[in-house]
């Protein structure tokens, strides 16, 4: 049962510089959980307020509501402690927002009340103390947390304190960056009862007539619709779309909003993120989407039934746990979405000799052109050694990775084969201003940085406007970083490979070339070469490996070849090898 009384300022109010020795502090609703007092009050209240035993004054059926769990506040005083948190009510009151309070004092007596805040004028934030101003009124409803009592209409409900920080020299609500002596209360009392409650809200006994003031420092959040607009850009005049402002603005897409800004504030509003968000928001306004579903967004990467409990699909889960926080392989993996999918299979390939292929195509998703991709393995990748499928799966997404940034700026579409190809030929993507030497790629757009890299590649090629090798040249090219992505690809195989499952006799061949210290990080260094051996930079790396020559492999290019790589790629060398997955 839920009692209510409204307080408005001026006339039901005292203002307390007395703290009490307060303590305020913050944690996210994951960390509170753990305290059993706390859980437990909290999930009582949860059921007292979707019992919809609501004053009258609240005229709809549905009493549902979320919480905002990433901030709570727990303010301690003496020996009682309450809990403030941001609610999202199904039946939320326009201009409004919701704070639920809990308290316990320590003989576990429990009070809660929902909270109901109307701003009268713009909460500005206070960046230092990640809080808000607030200026307007409130109405507190009294939550009876134990359903089979009744609220006594003659008792007096108490009052709660509300407290400020005036730290900056604007009045805030405070939180644990306020110093206790910034802080100040405002106590208010229910207009039924009589009577104004003293400052400060400490502990102590009091009477079943006039119970200890319940405590709270109200929480909010930025405004979604503005964090929303604001991160689309759509308050700038260049990209002004009054069509979608119109949708954010309106409080019937409210819980769409809340969680199309919450999922870029996530996304650090990335173009690519932006990007989804706005088709989403235009298919929900054409018809073609119910609802904003983020999961469209992560549901990117697929698997076909073939690739489905393959030996490939163990690497594939093995590469996309990683052995390291920050793993390339599931950095690429998270470009794709359901805009831009990409799906991985077993099957044959277009060129029977290749292991496998990276397929790509345009379609048409919500109104707008988007890529689909496809990473093609044959069945001889399936029945290679561990390392040799952990190289064709990199080397494949790599090239799906590339291929999506490309035909994201223009710079090539598909043929019927699935085959990328530049939209411009050489002479007309590549002018002369393109390839000055003394340019620092640093300067460049990325587009710009794609467009300068190829045509440096395409020019120093035999035949620039018929060279499918520039696929694999910018492999070695420094596109985002320093690392080029073959650099990458060798991290990626020497962070992630179960080296140790490789039987003893591979791993004395190897150490007897690159020494005991030195063997993994050079046979991951020579794999990811696997692929690129037409390149010019292939050649360029193996002049730089006469070191490991030997009697038995004089020739830098016999050693990559025969003294180590075809003992993984090789199926003749298979049982010499690691090639079981599980």
């Amino acid at each position: 049962m839920i009692g209510v009384f409204s307080c408005q300022k001026d006339d039901d109010s005292i203002t307390d510089s007395n703290t009490n020795n307060i303590s305020i502090k913050e944690y996210t609703f994951d960390e509170l959980n753990s305290n059993t007092t706390f859980s437990k009050t909290y999930k009582k209240v949860v059921k007292a307020i979707k019992k919809k035993n609501l004053n009258k004054s609240r005229s709809l059926d549905d009493n549902d509501f979320e919480i905002d769990s990433t901030i709570i506040k727990e303010i301690k005083i003496g020996n009682i402690t309450s809990y403030t948190f941001l609610a999202y009510l199904d039946n939320q009151e326009p201009n409004s927002f919701n704070n639920i309070v809990i308290q316990i004092d320590s003989l576990e007596n429990e009070r809660a009340l929902l909270i109901t805040y109307f701003p009268e004028s713009s909460m500005e934030y206070i960046v230092d103390h990640n809080s808000f101003t607030f200026q307007g009124t409130s109405i507190a409803e009294i939550v009876n947390i134990d359903s089979t009592a009744f609220v006594n209409r003659d008792m007096d409900m108490g009052c709660f304190v509300t407290w400020y920080c005036n730290w900056g020299g604007s009045i805030h609500l405070a939180g644990d960056n306020c110093t206790e002596s910034y802080m100040f209360s405002e106590t208010t009392c229910n207009l039924g009862g009589g009577g104004s409650g003293g400052g400060g809200g400490a502990g102590g006994s009091s009477s079943p007539n006039n119970p200890d003031p319940i405590n709270t420092a109200p929480t909010y959040t930025i405004p979604y619709e503005q964090n929303l607009i604001e991160c689309l850009g759509l308050n700038s005049v260049e990209n002004a779309n009054l069509v979608v402002s119109n949708w954010i603005n309106n409080p019937d897409n409210f819980i769409q909003v809340r969680k199309m800004s919450t999922f870029l504030s996530n996304k650090n509003c990335s173009e690519k993120a932006q990007a989804f968000v706005i088709a989403s928001i235009e298919a929900i306004i054409n018809g073609d989407l119910d609802e904003f579903n983020e999961d469209f967004y992560t549901w990117g990467v697929t698997k076909d039934d073939t690739f489905v409990n393959s030996e490939l699909d163990c690497i594939y889960e093995k590469l996309k746990g990683g052995n390291l926080g920050n793993n390339f392989f599931n950095d690429m993996l998270f470009e794709f979405d359901q805009l831009t999918p990409l799906k991985f299979s077993i099957g044959p390939t277009p060129n029977p000799e290749d292991y496998a292929f990276t397929k790509g195509e345009t379609t048409t998703i919500f109104g707008q052109t988007h890529a689909s991709y496809e990473i093609i393995s044959s069945p001889d990748a399936e029945s290679a050694s561990n390392l040799d499928k952990m190289v064709t799966l990199s080397h494949e997404l790599m090239h799906a990775f590339m291929f999506k940034s490309l035909e994201d700026w223009g710079i090539v579409s598909f043929d019927n084969i699935g085959r990328p190809y530049l939209i411009e030929n050489y002479d007309d993507m590549c002018q002369d201003d393109n390839l000055d030497e003394e340019i620092n790629i640093n300067f460049l757009t990325m587009k710009e940085r794609w467009v300068f890299l190829i045509c440096e590649i395409l020019e120093n090629s035999d035949d620039p406007n018929n060279n499918q090798e520039w696929t694999h040249s910018l492999f070695n090219s420094p596109v985002f970083a320093i690392e080029t992505y073959r650099e990458k690809l060798e991290q990626e195989l020497y962070n992630n490979h179960d080296w140790n499952s490789e039987p003893t006799d591979i791993k004395n061949l190897m150490i007897q070339h690159f020494g005991a210290f030195n063997w993994k990080q050079k046979v991951a260094e020579y794999m990811s070469w696997s692929g690129l051996h037409g390149t010019p930079e292939f050649a360029n790396w193996l002049s730089t490996q006469t070191e490991y020559t030997s009697t038995l492999y004089p020739n830098p290019l016999d050693l990559w070849k025969e003294g180590v790589t075809e003992w993984w790629t090789q199926s003749n060398n298979i049982n010499y090898v690691s090639n079981n997955c599980n």
